[in-house]
């Protein structure tokens, strides 16, 4: 047996088990809650978590939520102008977050 071929089979052992582990460690819940669904948190709730932290949660609006509103608008303008700099994009709390507000724009 070749040294190469030796090294490959032992790297790959623990692999080799990681398919029977998988289901054991995947959290019991991996469907994600989005606002529309009805497992999302109340109004209350988010309150109490907020008050839970300090207080420190802050509402995030859609990153495309001016262009939501009047696509034609200044703000809107504004918003798709900002986008192509990357300091703009990092200070918006939904600004790498997916939107579905750009998806229902260029469709």
């Amino acid at each position: 047996m070749h040294r190469r071929q030796l090294l490959k089979s032992a790297l790959s052992l623990p692999l080799r088990r990681l398919p029977r582990a998988l289901p054991a460690l995947a959290p019991a819940s991996a469907a994600r809650v989005r606002p529309a669904d009805a497992a999302w948190p109340s109004a209350a709730e988010w309150q109490a978590l907020s008050a839970t932290v300090g207080a420190t949660l802050a509402a995030v609006q859609p990153l495309f939520a001016p262009c939501a509103a009047d696509a034609a608008g200044a703000a809107c303008h504004a918003l798709l102008d900002s986008l192509r700099n990357p300091f703009y994009l990092g200070d918006q709390a939904a600004g790498t977050q997916v939107s579905d507000g750009f998806s229902r724009m260029k469709s």
